[in-house]
């Protein structure tokens, strides 16, 4: 889900997009910390 592959149709894709974002930020900013060796980034 974080890499946005299609799953579903046009209404649950909508959705998903909608419930996940602060997933999808969290998860990113320890993707940034893990590769800048455990610096934060925000």
């Amino acid at each position: 889900m974080a890499l946005a592959h299609n799953v579903g149709n046009d209404v649950e894709r909508a959705y998903r997009r909608g419930d996940m974002v602060e997933k999808r930020r969290v998860m990113m900013d320890d993707w940034a910390s893990f590769v800048l060796g455990g610096r934060r980034t925000g």
